[in-house]
C-alpha cells in the first residue's frame, strides 16, 4: 500500500502550469513539523514536494498561498534520473489525490472545510499517462 497523509503549511506559493497537452498541474511544498525536538528543544520541519493534477491543481493554486495550512492525501511517486553531471539521482514527491483546508481553531475549521472529490474517475483511471516528459526538470 502506498498512502500518504500530510498536514502542514505551504512553504511557497503553489506553481500552476500546463502541459503541452493542456493538462493543469501544480507543484508545491508542504512544511510538516517534526514530532521530536532536537537537542536545543526545538522542533524541525520536513519540506515535502507535492504535485496535483487537473482540477485539484487549479483549486490549490486559486485558494492556497505561502503560509496557508493544508492537508493532503495521496501517494508517493519515485523518480530516478541521471543528472547533467552523470550521477544517478532519485527524487520523491506526493501525488495529491485529495486536499482540504485546515485551520488551528475549530470555528475556522467548521467554516473552511472543503474536499475536492469532483474529479471524473475516468481522469484518474485512464491509461493516459499524467506525466509529460517535457515537464520533468532533468
Amino acid at each position: 500500500m502506498n498512502k500518504v497523509i500530510l498536514a502542514g503549511t505551504l512553504a511557497y506559493n503553489p506553481e500552476l502550469k500546463t502541459t503541452q497537452g493542456g493538462i493543469s498541474f501544480c507543484n508545491f511544498v508542504v512544511a510538516c513539523n517534526q514530532r521530536v525536538k532536537n537537542a536545543e528543544g526545538n522542533r524541525g520541519a520536513d519540506f515535502i514536494q507535492c504535485v496535483a493534477w487537473r482540477n485539484r491543481a487549479e483549486f490549490i493554486a486559486k485558494w492556497f498561498s505561502k503560509g496557508s495550512r493544508i492537508a493532503v492525501e495521496g501517494h508517493i511517486s519515485v523518480n530516478k534520473y541521471n543528472a547533467q553531471d552523470g550521477t544517478k539521482r532519485t527524487s520523491w514527491s506526493v501525488v495529491v489525490e485529495n486536499v482540504e483546508f485546515t485551520e488551528r481553531s475549530m470555528n475556522s475549521l467548521a467554516n473552511n472545510v472543503e474536499r475536492i472529490d469532483s474529479v471524473d474517475e475516468q481522469d484518474i483511471d485512464s491509461d493516459e499517462s499524467i506525466y509529460d516528459d517535457d515537464i520533468i526538470p532533468f
